[in-house]
């Protein structure tokens, strides 16, 4: 088994959603009291507009995000570069990294079928008014995007695990919202049986944080096996980590609320 890493250190952006589960009329606004319960049956709240945020003034420091500009040129993203190193030192010898001018939408989809496992770490962004044009930034984006009809027109019948880590992968259209359209879908139709994805832009630091506790939880489980089986532990691993990060900084979930697990 081995782990594909493809990494773009320069590509667009990503942005918030709405908060997974939000509190009902009676209930106490509390940090802990909707993610402790992931199963809430009442239907998530309609997006609000992206916070406007000032990470210095919090003592933090964005080094970019990981959601597309409007313009070819892009920032670089140094995360994507530690989420690979990360990855290789947890995962020593399993893993090979597509990376800068390697990193092309032809080498990543002819590198696919060898690897249960695949990694993402790049720029991505949603269009809402034609979410099947939604896509990775590869290094050849403008002139051979990697989208969401491309992605689900793949047929990869080894594929276990895809760990969108870019902006809006898993963010529907604007106008059918209902209809799932959208890059997490489109892995799950090639073929992966759970897909990583992300709901609005999240900062290049905050993805390198989120992915390496999310797989520190896999390895600890044993779910990266010998022969690079997932299970349901995958769930449990993105539900994991998001509580991580939400005790760090409880009343901002722009930060920990936008990694959510889809599959079975």
């Amino acid at each position: 088994m081995c782990l594909r890493a493809a990494g773009v250190p320069a590509s667009p952006r990503r942005r918030p959603p709405s908060h997974p589960a939000r509190p009902g009329p009676g209930d106490r606004a509390g940090p802990g009291d909707q993610l402790d319960h992931p199963h809430d049956p009442r239907p998530p709240p309609r997006p609000p507009p992206p916070p406007q945020r000032d990470d210095r003034r919090r003592g933090r420091t964005d080094r970019g995000s990981r959601d597309a500009p409007p313009h070819p040129g892009a920032s670089d993203l140094p995360g994507t570069a530690e989420e690979i190193r990360r990855l290789r030192e947890r995962f020593p010898g399993r893993v090979q990294a597509l990376v800068g001018d390697d990193a092309t939408r032809a080498t990543v989809t002819a590198a696919l079928p060898a690897a249960r496992w695949a990694h993402f770490a790049c720029h991505g962004t949603a269009n809402l008014a034609n979410p099947s044009a939604s896509r990775l930034l590869l290094t050849d984006h403008q002139q051979q995007p990697l989208t969401v009809v491309d992605v689900a027109r793949l047929r990869l019948d080894r594929a276990q695990l895809a760990f969108l880590s870019a902006c809006e992968t898993a963010r529907p259209g604007g106008r059918l919202a209902d209809e799932v359209i959208h890059l997490a879908s489109a892995f799950q139709l090639a073929g992966y049986r759970h897909v990583i994805g992300t709901l609005w832009p999240i900062s290049d630091q905050h993805a390198v944080d989120i992915a390496d506790h999310i797989y520190t939880t896999l390895s600890a489980t044993g779910t990266l096996t010998a022969t690079g089986t997932a299970t349901a532990t995958v769930a449990v691993a993105v539900h994991t980590a998001t509580r991580q990060l939400r005790d760090r900084w409880p009343h901002e979930p722009s930060v920990w609320a936008s990694h959510i697990h889809a599959g079975a």
